[in-house]
């Protein structure tokens, strides 16, 4: 996820803006703040070249 804007805080863990957290369950619960929010998914082709 990328923190676009307000504040996100994941465990003891607060994301400056612009920040990136990987994660995936329960590892995802935290606190926000009228946090603007983006969920990112990166995969790779078949070819391994990210298209």
């Amino acid at each position: 996820m990328l923190l676009a804007a307000g504040r996100l805080a994941i465990g003891d863990v607060e994301l400056p803006r612009l920040g990136l957290a990987v994660a995936e369950g329960e590892a995802l619960s935290g606190v926000a703040e009228d946090a603007l929010i983006a969920e990112v998914h990166i995969s790779r082709d078949e070819q391994g070249t990210g298209g």
